[in-house]
């Protein structure tokens, strides 16, 4: 179908199952739109960092879809789509099209990220170090600091 210049290490389907996200090694965001580029198609580069993208995440919010990257530059960077026009309101910065190169927020962590998961308005990342935060995407910028005691099986807030 379409392929990264380096190993893909996540992927996630938009919430109509239309379009497909990959990222990788190659540091690049991509998006394949189904229902435009059928099976001969090619993916269109919508993001990238500054070190490998390790997780990306579709998210359905209401005033429409938000797309995540987290990366091991340890930043997560998040875009908009098209149809997400009050999204100035929604994230702290200006309205961003899943065309353009920048993001229309970027959050920087602690360490590398290593995983995310999403329940709106909550994202949910996991970063080297053992470190977990929440992110309340109505207010990115209150970032809510965990670090797991693994060894102990409990968390605790720091």
């Amino acid at each position: 179908m379409y392929s990264h210049e380096g190993p893909v290490l996540d992927l996630c389907w938009s919430a109509d199952g239309s379009r497909l996200f990959s990222c990788g090694a190659d540091k690049a965001a991509r998006m394949f739109d189904l229902a435009t580029n059928g099976n001969n198609g090619q993916a269109v580069q919508i993001g990238a960092h500054d070190a490998p993208i390790k997780s990306i995440r579709w998210i359905e919010s209401p005033g429409g879809g938000i797309l995540a990257t987290g990366s091991w530059d340890k930043s997560i960077r998040v875009r908009a789509s098209r149809r997400l026009r009050h999204f100035r309101t929604l994230i702290m910065a200006q309205y961003w099209d899943l065309k353009s190169p920048t993001p229309v927020a970027s959050v920087q962590t602690q360490e590398r990220v290593y995983c995310m998961d999403v329940q709106y308005p909550l994202l949910v990342v996991g970063t080297a170090e053992r470190h977990i935060q929440i992110i309340n995407l109505n207010q990115p910028t209150t970032i809510h600091k965990v670090r797991s005691r693994l060894i102990l099986g409990i968390c605790s807030y720091i």
